[in-house]
């Protein structure tokens, strides 16, 4: 029995050591595993809240954004410098391209700078050659400025009866 008044005596004393302890902001935490108090998402980071074993006293940790994996392109946006223009992921700050293609500008837009017909974008830096080039489909003017891949006035072939393009060289009868 007095082994018993002992054992309980001790706990007591431990009790309020640690009850102290604690209360003096002293606990050396050992925080538990923790709950998802909020998943993360793409555009939001989530939240993962521990409390300690020993007082009780929670904190909590951010989890990072969700990776963006899953490129949109439906808001039809482009990107563009000089020579190219691109379709850019509808993902805020994404930054994914794709649809890579050349400058069109039509005969149209001469007098007012150049006007993109894909794109939409201006440019005031090109100059084009007076020699039509073509290709099976289609006949264009390309820009003076060497390896520029950007072209003025494409345009499909017209053919007369004889199978002869109406607007450059090209004919059926000799094809590239």
């Amino acid at each position: 029995m007095k082994g018993l008044k002992l054992l309980a005596l001790f706990l007591l004393i431990l009790t309020a050591c640690i009850t102290t302890t604690v209360a003096c902001g002293d606990c050396e935490h050992q925080w538990d595993e923790g709950y998802v108090a909020k998943e993360a998402t793409e555009n939001e980071a989530g939240q993962k809240v521990f409390t300690c074993t020993l007082c009780g006293e929670s904190k909590s940790e951010e989890i990072a954004k969700i990776a963006h994996t899953k490129h949109d392109y439906t808001k039809t946006t482009w990107g563009y410098d000089e020579k190219n223009h691109w379709l850019v992921c509808d993902y805020k700050d994404c930054g994914a391209a794709t649809g890579k293609g050349i400058h069109l500008y039509s005969d149209a837009s001469k007098d007012d700078g150049l006007i993109c017909i894909i794109c939409r974008s201006s440019s005031n830096a090109h100059t084009f050659t007076d020699n039509i080039a073509f290709d099976n489909d289609f006949h264009w003017l390309e820009c003076d400025e060497a390896d520029c891949p950007t072209k003025k006035a494409r345009a499909y072939h017209t053919l007369d009866e004889s199978g002869s393009c109406t607007g450059c060289p090209y004919s059926t009868t000799s094809k590239e």
